[in-house]
């Protein structure tokens, strides 16, 4: 994947101010890949993408995040997992809530979304609306399913549950 970002100079003129292949992290079941971090909505379009902790997915209020989610086969990744490791059951594997609206298409592949006890098919070209449900990814293939999202951190109403 290629990441082209472009810009405005002190004078107004419009030109490409970077061009990358980003490396995205690799978590337990997904590779995770930032393309634009803010701190502020509305961001400031002179300034880049600001650093993110990856491993945070829980943004502050008003924090945006853009990022690309590569989805291993679930079957495969809950095998890895020992045992001792308190290995949760499998539906509940990679389930957790996050403090942010979320928008969220599927690029490629075909997915099971798991919002408490309900299991949704989505394929490419669906869009979820995440509005701090807790909620899995669940990719029952043998492909990897690829999500593209934009995360807004939120401040989370009084009963909202944080599962990490």
């Amino acid at each position: 994947m290629k990441l082209i970002e472009t810009a405005i100079d002190d004078k107004g003129e419009s030109y490409i101010c970077a061009q990358s292949e980003p490396k995205g992290k690799e978590f337990t079941g997904h590779i995770l890949t930032d393309l634009f971090f803010a701190n502020n909505i509305p961001p400031d379009i002179l300034v880049s993408s600001a650093e993110h902790a990856a491993e945070n997915f829980n943004l502050a209020p008003g924090e945006i995040r853009f990022l690309r989610s590569d989805v291993y086969p679930s079957k495969r990744v809950y095998d890895t997992i020992s045992d001792k490791e308190n290995k949760p059951p499998f539906k509940k594997l990679f389930y957790h809530s996050t403090t942010t609206l979320d928008f969220v298409v599927v690029l490629r592949g075909k997915l099971i979304l798991i919002v408490g006890d309900q299991e949704i098919p989505i394929e490419a070209g669906d869009c979820i609306i995440q509005r701090g449900a807790a909620h899995a990814w669940h990719n029952y293939t043998d492909e990897v399913a690829t999500l593209i999202a934009v995360m807004i951190g939120i401040a989370p109403p009084a009963q909202f549950k944080l599962i990490p």
